[in-house]
């Protein structure tokens, strides 16, 4: 008897289908999961969730927090999932500091399900950090001054592996800041601004999940194994070498803090001033000097009888465009720059002058001049040269109050 095919068989059509369909092959997906943003943190004393980070819990395993609220759709574990942890390092720029591999998604981390569930499957999971229970370390948490009544997930994901690059790497949207250790990621209208988490499947996103998967694949950037540690195998603090008042305050980064410093150790060792101009900005100030703060906005314009100075100050910001409006005659933008040296050089005060032109940056801040009317006229010195002039010049400030806080957040830049 001839054997029949496939196809000569009669079947009903639901089976027939439910034969032939191969199973879906799963995805792979990538999660920018942003940390330590957002004006929770500087309320009070509150505690981020995603400081369990970059710990290994004390039951030797590494568990995930993703920003905001903890929660994702359990349908994304058919994914192959990679999460990238980053903080906001500068404008458009993010700082990697891990990768975790080997995803899965607990239960109660289930974005559908009631907050109280969520909670509920959190404490039972027991996690402990130095022998700290978890949620316990979040209870003196507050929201909008009181303590937080609605208590959450605070993990998402465990993760076989969290694996730490081995120099500093850091990833833009904005491809004329990339450089060797920054990389350029193509997506269509760049990283969310408000979103603390983005998702990048390769079938949904193909340009972005590859330029990220190609970060993440690259070994030469990784370290080679899971160097997480858990609290309790962590060393004792070193005193930090470089602490000052602006960490106190939190204002490391305050462009007005730096500016007003500026002004302070310039004008009380005059002498010393003097030296500085001509070492690392090249121009002959003498000692008779004024310096004036917030002129037409200039940051600090300083002057003698022959010069005129004008000091842009940059920290995590770029050049300030006017209302995006370019040259008449060519494409670069119009721009505060513009603005300052076209006040220096027309007011009658200053126009009779030689006028220099500065813009005092952190080395990572790279600002790219040629895309401003009158970036020309100006020189960046980063923040390198000045840091190195006043430690080899510390001797000229000797008992000066804060001089030392001064060089050391100097340093951090």
């Amino acid at each position: 008897m001839k054997a029949l095919s496939y196809d000569e068989i009669i079947v009903p059509s639901e089976y027939k289908q439910q034969i032939t369909a191969k199973p879906k092959p799963a995805s792979r997906e990538i999660i920018i999961n942003k940390m330590y943003v957002g004006g929770y943190l500087s309320e009070g004393d509150n505690i981020g969730h995603e400081i369990i980070n970059l710990y290994k819990a004390d039951d030797g395993k590494n568990y995930i927090y993703l920003n905001s609220q903890g929660t994702i759709k359990l349908s994304r574990g058919e994914n192959s999932i990679t999460v990238l942890l980053v903080r906001k390092f500068a404008s458009k720029i993010y700082k990697v500091l891990a990768k975790a591999g080997g995803i899965t998604i607990l239960d109660f981390a289930d974005s559908k399900l009631p907050r109280k569930e969520r909670y509920k499957g959190q404490v039972a999971l027991g996690l402990t950090y130095g022998g700290v229970n978890l949620v316990d370390l979040f209870n003196e948490n507050s929201y909008r001054g009181s303590l937080e009544e609605e208590k959450n997930a605070y993990t998402t994901f465990v993760a076989d592996r969290v694996i730490k690059p081995k120099n500093q790497i850091y990833i833009t949207d904005d491809e004329s800041v990339s450089d060797e250790n920054t990389f350029f990621i193509r997506t269509n209208k760049g990283f969310g601004k408000q979103t603390l988490r983005e998702f990048y499947n390769e079938n949904e996103k193909l340009e972005s999940f590859t330029d990220l998967n190609e970060i993440i694949e690259n070994n030469e950037l990784w370290e080679e194994v899971n160097t997480t540690q858990a609290i309790s195998e962590l060393p004792q603090p070193q005193k930090d070498s470089y602490f000052n008042f602006l960490k106190i305050i939190r204002q490391e980064d305050n462009e007005l803090a730096f500016s007003n410093m500026f002004a302070h150790f310039f004008n009380i060792n005059r002498g010393a001033f003097s030296r500085f101009t001509q070492e690392v900005l090249s121009v002959d100030i003498q000692t008779d000097f004024t310096i004036k703060r917030e002129k037409k906005n200039i940051d600090l314009l300083i002057s003698d009888k022959n010069n005129a100075v004008v000091i842009e100050n940059k920290i995590k910001s770029s050049i300030n465009g006017i209302n995006e409006r370019h040259d008449i005659y060519s494409d670069q933008v119009q721009s505060q720059l513009k603005k300052y040296y076209q006040f220096v050089t027309t007011d009658d005060e200053y126009r009779q002058k030689t006028v220099s032109c500065f813009i005092f940056s952190p080395n990572y801040n790279r600002i790219d001049l040629s895309k401003f009317s009158c970036g020309e006229k100006y020189t960046v010195v980063y923040y390198r040269e000045i840091y190195n002039f006043f430690v080899e010049n510390r001797n000229l400030f000797d008992e000066v109050p804060y001089f030392k806080d001064f060089i050391n957040a100097i340093y951090r830049q």
